[in-house]
């Protein structure tokens, strides 16, 4: 008997809500509608419901083949990213989060709000994502690279040139590391002259160098884009193509690097 007062207690503080501590009414509810729904018991374990009946989570969570809102379904704060996809008998923007701490994706669904639309009900800390991931990370590449500017003038992120190098910053952007990996594989060459190539292998162990990195197996993804880019790959060794022997001599003035491109004899 001792125990079962000490349990009803700590169940029924003073400041505890009784008909939510023996998940009944509108906790029961809201259970129910996730379970409904594809969330399993483990992802909603770190629910909280406010005094208001807010829902707030911890982390994100993307919903699928939703109808609307029920009356008792009106979430709060969102830890990281939210969504809901694929549900064309979701018309209604009640309900939703008024804070994401991520990214609020809203995707083939029976409506189709603006931007602003979102973001005047939620205040959204990262990206609104109306259309397909992969196209809106394109369009985001596509802007970042237009304000950066041509390839010749982009200072890589991953390197401070500019304490490294002082008045070189400019001469060691992308475009330069580049142009030197281009300029690696045309020095390839046998004792007559004729070009071999370089093997991947090859190409990194100099990419390392280039980077002052320590030895890894592996180019960063945006190295090797840049790399399949311009040049063709023959029995598992990279030659350059046609744009990469233009590349070579057109930025040959830009780098000041002392060799000369523009000589018929140095085409691959």
């Amino acid at each position: 008997m001792k125990l079962v007062r000490e349990y009803l207690y700590e169940t029924f503080s003073d400041q505890s809500d009784p008909i939510r501590d023996m998940e009944i009414g509108a906790t029961k509810l809201i259970k129910a509608w996730f379970e409904e729904n594809g969330m399993s018991e483990w992802m909603t374990r770190d629910m909280k419901i406010n005094s208001d009946g807010e829902i707030n989570f911890p982390h994100g969570f993307t919903l699928h083949k939703l109808s609307n809102f029920p009356d008792y379904i009106q979430f709060g704060e969102i830890g990281y990213d939210f969504g809901i996809e694929d549900s064309p008998n979701f018309t209604s923007l009640k309900g939703l989060p008024r804070k994401v701490g991520g990214d609020f994706k809203f995707l083939n669904n029976g409506i189709k709000p603006t931007e602003e639309e979102i973001r005047e009900i939620c205040d959204v800390k990262r990206y609104v994502i109306l259309i397909p991931e992969r196209k809106f990370r394109q369009k985001l590449s596509q802007a970042k690279y237009k304000e950066l500017g041509p390839v010749a003038q982009r200072l890589s992120p991953k390197i401070d040139y500019k304490s490294k190098h002082g008045d070189l910053s400019q001469k060691y952007s992308r475009g330069y590391h580049l142009w030197k990996m281009l300029e690696f594989i045309w020095k390839q060459r046998d004792w007559d002259g004729t070009p071999i190539g370089a093997k991947l292998s090859e190409i990194i162990k100099w990419d390392n160098g280039f980077r002052e990195l320590p030895g890894r197996r592996s180019m960063s993804s945006g190295a090797f884009d840049m790399l399949k880019r311009y040049t063709d790959n023959k029995k598992h060794r990279y030659y350059l193509d046609s744009s990469g022997v233009s590349f070579l001599k057109k930025y040959a003035v830009v780098f000041n690097d002392g060799k000369d491109f523009s000589n018929e004899n140095n085409k691959q």
